[in-house]
C-alpha cells in the first residue's frame, strides 16, 4: 500500500510540474498603444500652428508655419512607420483631408451673411476659415491617435501539449508512465 500511495504521489507531482497549454493561448494577442508619441507631437504642433498669428514683430512669417505644417503632416506617418503599422498612410490622408475640410467650412460659415449663431464675433471669413483648419486637425489628430496608433503584440511562443513521465512502483517490481496534457 504504500508503493501505491508513494506512485500516486510522485504521479501528481510530476504532472503538476509540468505546465499543460493555457486555455487562453488561442486567444488573439493583446494590442500595444503608440498614440502617445503622435498626440504628443501634434500637440505641440499644432499650438505652434494655432498660436502663430498671435506671435508679435516675429520677422520670418511664412518660414515657421511652413515648417511647422510639414511636420504636422510628416512626424505622425513617420511615427506609424517606425512601430511598422499599416496606417501610416491614412494618418496623412486625414493630416491632409480634414483641415481643409475644415477651412472650406469655416469659409462658408465666415462668408455667410447675415450672420447667425456662435461665430457672429468673428467678423472676417479668414479668422473662421482658421479655426475651421484647426479644428480638423486636432480631430484628426485625436482620430489618429486613438483609433490607428495601434500594433498588435508579438505573438508568443506556445506549447499544445505538454508530457510527463512518472515512476510507479508494483508489488514485485516498477514501471514508467508517460502521459501528454492537451
Amino acid at each position: 500500500m504504500r508503493r501505491l500511495v508513494c506512485s500516486v504521489s510522485i504521479i501528481g507531482a510530476l504532472s503538476l510540474a509540468c505546465a499543460p497549454a493555457r486555455a487562453d493561448d488561442d486567444h488573439p494577442p493583446r494590442r500595444e498603444w503608440f498614440g502617445y508619441q503622435t498626440l504628443f507631437a501634434d500637440t505641440l504642433l499644432i499650438t505652434t500652428w494655432a498660436t502663430y498669428p498671435k506671435w508679435p514683430g516675429f520677422d520670418l512669417d511664412g518660414v515657421v508655419l511652413f515648417l511647422d505644417v510639414a511636420a504636422y503632416m510628416v512626424v505622425s506617418p513617420v511615427i506609424h512607420m517606425v512601430h511598422e503599422s499599416e496606417y501610416g498612410g491614412l494618418a496623412f490622408g486625414l493630416r491632409l483631408g480634414l483641415p481643409a475640410l475644415g477651412t472650406l467650412v469655416g469659409l462658408t460659415l465666415g462668408a455667410s451673411t447675415p450672420c447667425q449663431g456662435l461665430l457672429c464675433g468673428l467678423s472676417n471669413a479668414a479668422n473662421v476659415a482658421f479655426g475651421g483648419m484647426i479644428a480638423g486637425a486636432v480631430i484628426a489628430s485625436l482620430v489618429d491617435g486613438v483609433a490607428l496608433a495601434w500594433k498588435p503584440r508579438e505573438p508568443k511562443e506556445t506549447r499544445v501539449g505538454s508530457w510527463s513521465v512518472a515512476p510507479f512502483g508494483l508489488r514485485g517490481g516498477g514501471g514508467l508512465s508517460a502521459g501528454r496534457a492537451f
